[in-house]
């Protein structure tokens, strides 16, 4: 199952099996039970992980508030950025919304990969290309979007996201209160 989950990176690196199969060996499995912390705010893990089945969340604080922000579904790569490139204190808390199946690389393995392997660097920067295109699409889909085109651009990207996550993370990562969201999806009910 890990091969086919790194099969993407695998091909955007241009990885030789070699190479692939150094990669897959330096994952390891982790069994998340829903609501469990993967990282913790504050903390400087830099692990990467491999969503193998379940989703996870990344969770922002303000004023003692916790505000979802990002849903990873299944065979998404997840990262605390902050721990992984720079072993800084990270700012958000990333934690499973379901039972979760996570294919995690510690950040001292990882590094020595990208270091050693002849691909390892085209490695990172295809995954912080990954990571900043969807941090930019985030935000220009919450710029650009209402709240309708955004729920919207979700039930046809993520519907999976739509039937595990809960309703309040979802409405919190749309921007909108889950009022909102619940006329939405009337809305979209009553369409058909």
């Amino acid at each position: 199952m890990l091969e086919h989950l790194l099969a993407p990176v695998v091909d955007l690196a241009g990885l030789t099996p070699p190479e692939a199969a150094a990669l897959a060996d330096a994952f390891r499995l982790v069994h998340l039970p829903r609501n469990s912390v993967w990282v913790a705010r504050g903390s400087t893990q830099g692990d990467l992980g491999l969503i193998e089945s379940g989703m996870l969340c990344y969770f922002l604080y303000k004023d003692g508030t916790e505000y979802a922000n990002y849903l990873a579904p299944a065979g998404e790569l997840v990262a605390p950025l902050a721990g992984l490139l720079h072993q800084e204190a990270n700012l958000e808390q990333i934690a499973a919304v379901t039972d979760t199946r996570l294919w995690v690389v510690g950040r001292e393995a990882f590094m020595h990969l990208v270091q050693t392997l002849p691909n390892g660097w085209r490695m990172l920067a295809q995954l912080l290309a990954y990571q900043i295109g969807c941090m930019e699409a985030s935000r220009r889909d919450a710029l650009l979007l209402t709240a309708g085109e955004r729920y919207q651009q979700l039930l046809a990207k993520e519907p999976q996201l739509l039937q595990q996550a809960p309703l309040h993370h979802i409405a919190q990562v749309l921007g909108i209160t889950p009022q909102h969201l619940s006329r939405l999806r009337r809305k979209r009910v009553g369409a058909f």
